[in-house]
């Protein structure tokens, strides 16, 4: 706010300034009518305020509106290893685990998003899993929905419903899945993780039968 202010010149005798009348006698006592017109003059003066102009300050900027950008999916958690081995010490089975996290950023005024269902697709080779459905399947919030073939894999489809705030993630999902054989050699997943309002999660593990 701007105060603007205005300074009222006085006469003063002292500069040679005009002044009405020397002096005269008031009830036998000589009164000096020089500084009875400066008295007069600096009540009246006192009386006289001088205008104030108010200018109002410009309103601050309106705040910007907070946005909310995709969630950022990554694979807290993906693993696989052999399980339930036969007599031969071999595992005939892979035990696989996955968890999913919701990243957390910020940059202002941008946050991420919330999810509350995601998708969940695990892909092993048709040449090393057998095309039973998985079993031991686990996990708070998490569901099998299906098993297909695609593309020399086997896919299995899972979902998970509940809510994680940017920072946190998913239960951890468990199931086990049938080998085809025990061949010593590698036997290596590919994951996807997916949301209607978040980037996709891209993974992969391996175990190596010996």
């Amino acid at each position: 706010m701007i105060i603007q202010r205005f300074t009222l010149s006085l006469p003063n005798a002292d500069r040679g300034d005009a002044v009405l009348g020397d002096s005269r006698e008031r009830g036998g006592v000589a009164v000096d009518e020089r500084s009875h017109v400066r008295r007069r003059a600096v009540i009246a003066g006192a009386l006289w305020t001088a205008p104030v102009i108010l200018i109002g300050a410009p309103a601050p900027a309106e705040a910007a509106s907070t946005s909310v950008q995709p969630a950022q999916l990554v694979f807290n958690t993906l693993n696989t290893t052999g399980t339930s081995s036969n007599d031969a010490g071999k595992p005939t089975a892979l035990a696989t685990q996955v968890q999913v996290l919701n990243t957390y950023y910020a940059s202002y005024p941008s946050v991420s998003a919330t999810v509350q269902k995601l998708t969940v697709v695990v892909r092993f080779p048709s040449t090393q899993v057998t095309a039973a459905a998985p079993t031991n399947v686990s996990g708070t919030g998490w569901a099998f929905t299906k098993v297909a073939s695609s593309g020399g894999n086997r896919n299995l489809t899972f979902t998970w419903t509940g809510s994680i705030d940017p920072g946190d993630a998913t239960a951890m999902l468990s199931f086990t899945v049938a080998l085809r054989n025990t061949t010593a050699g590698d036997r290596t997943l590919t994951a996807t993780a997916s949301a209607t309002n978040a980037t996709d999660a891209n993974g992969s593990a391996t175990y190596t039968v010996n």
